[in-house]
């Protein structure tokens, strides 16, 4: 903030108090607010007062403002897409329909083995589940 922003720190402030049904500040307390705040934007500084003002009942404090002011906003990088070759992208979904085809042949003949499990380690499954395997095994 600079000394432009005096005026428009000093409205902000009114604001804020009169939000949370406080007197306003006087000169040396508004001076003490703008020195410590006074190295962060006017605009990082109404975002915190907007952010406070949204997650808490109490009056602000300086330190709960200057700990807004030093949030570090997220920012996301964009990954560049990996470029493949025709012949690499044919190669890869080779390899991808090759592993479904494995994981097809490795499932079990038995669609009720699960249920067959269940019931003979009842302790280590809910009542839930040992009533549905039971239901299950019986269903035709």
């Amino acid at each position: 903030m600079n000394s432009n922003n005096k005026q428009d720190f000093k409205s902000m402030m009114d604001t804020v108090t009169t939000l949370y049904q406080k007197h306003p500040f006087d000169q040396d307390t508004l001076r003490v607010w703008f020195a410590k705040l006074e190295k962060y934007d006017f605009n990082v500084v109404t975002k915190a007062f907007d952010k406070h003002v949204d997650s808490s009942k109490f009056m602000p404090t300086v330190f709960d403002i200057l700990q807004f002011c030093r949030e570090k906003p997220i920012e996301f990088v964009q990954l560049q897409a990996p470029k493949l070759s025709k012949q690499q992208n044919h190669e890869y979904s080779h390899e991808v329909l090759k592993f479904m085809a494995e994981q097809d042949n490795n499932k079990p003949k038995d669609m009720k083995a699960w249920a067959k499990r269940i019931i003979a380690n009842p302790k280590n499954y809910p009542a839930i589940s040992l009533k549905f395997a039971k239901d299950a095994v019986n269903a035709k």
